[in-house]
């Protein structure tokens, strides 16, 4: 289980499941980066599920490749429930397969974050239509399954449930 509070920078390599198990506060001036391979999941084993959440006033980065991308996504007995990362910080993420990631830059707000995201397969589990974005600028992504507030989103493939999905943007190229 990863600590409620990483306040010195630190790397996390592919030799284990990493688990969000509760709101993970990335202090301001660290930079936390999981490396390729890597598979992170969100737990929590109340009776009633509240959603952890990464707290980042720092620098969060999830840097995968094409051969060996980052893995996210809720637990298996919580599989409708989102990944939640509260950015008040810089998140760049590269070569990831999400499920039910949720950017934000507090819960519930559709502001756009100084968030990145680059080649990578982001999904809602209820999803039935799919859409390719190649740039996404400056805008937020939208449904009842996550909300993404981004800054940037570049050759990116979503699969989002379209009935109930929205795209808001002021600068899409």
């Amino acid at each position: 289980m990863l600590p409620s509070t990483i306040d010195k920078d630190t790397v996390f390599k592919a030799d284990k499941l990493y688990i969000v198990g509760q709101d993970v506060v990335i202090s301001e001036g660290v930079t936390v980066t999981f490396e390729e391979g890597c598979e992170i999941q969100f737990y929590d084993e109340r009776a009633y599920y509240n959603s952890p959440s990464f707290i980042v006033y720092g620098t969060l980065n999830f840097e995968g490749t094409a051969e060996n991308m980052i893995k996210l996504a809720p637990n298996q007995h919580h599989f409708y429930y989102t990944c939640n990362i509260i950015n008040h910080g810089v998140v760049n993420i590269s070569y990831m397969d999400a499920i039910n990631l949720n950017i934000q830059s507090k819960p519930y707000s559709g502001s756009t974050t100084n968030a990145h995201i680059e080649d990578s397969y982001l999904k809602s589990n209820v999803a039935f239509n799919k859409a390719y974005l190649f740039t996404y600028t400056n805008g937020s992504i939208k449904n009842t399954d996550y909300r993404l507030c981004v800054e940037s989103l570049k050759r990116c493939y979503l699969d989002l449930f379209s009935a109930l999905g929205s795209v808001y943007t002021s600068d899409l190229s």
